[in-house]
């Protein structure tokens, strides 16, 4: 459940009815981000789990060549940097 806000939707607007949505916008995006965050970082967790190692270690074993990098290997390696500097 993405908020998206296009220049289109504002056309035909009053500017009553412009500054809501616009409002709208500011205050459900973030909620909506942070939300985001978590669903992701529970997904990293569960393959943390399902592959019982860290983020790290995988890093550490497909450096080492110890495993080879599979799509979902690839998907939990995209949401895990994806959390990179955020805090969840």
């Amino acid at each position: 459940m993405g908020v998206t806000l296009k220049l289109s939707d504002l056309k035909g607007l009053s500017q009553d009815e412009q500054e809501k949505l616009i409002s709208n916008f500011l205050v459900e995006g973030p909620l909506y981000a942070k939300e985001n965050e978590r669903r992701i970082a529970l997904e990293v967790e569960a393959y943390e789990e399902k592959y019982a190692m860290t983020t790290e270690r995988l890093h550490e074993k497909l450096v080492s060549g110890d495993i080879e990098e599979t799509a979902e290997i690839a998907k939990w390696l995209f949401k895990a940097q994806s959390l990179k500097g955020r805090n969840v």
